[in-house]
């Protein structure tokens, strides 16, 4: 049995593109409940027992919390 498979590198680059949509999404609604709640980078780190970097991370968008 053999399977054809065709990528449309267009709808690749379209996922690449609402991925980092996402990710920038999920900071600023992590960056703005922080702000909202007083908090540094360093406070909210601390209480998620990750690395203040992690947050920054989380919060430019490069990144996604693990849950």
């Amino acid at each position: 049995m053999s399977y054809n498979y065709c990528i449309n590198v267009n709808e690749v680059e379209d996922r690449k593109v609402i991925h980092m949509m996402d990710a920038k999404i999920v900071g600023d609604v992590i960056a703005s409940l922080r702000k909202k709640h007083n908090m540094t980078q360093v406070d909210l780190a601390n209480k998620l027992h990750v690395s203040n970097k992690t947050v920054s991370k989380w919060e430019s968008g490069m990144g996604f919390p693990e849950i």
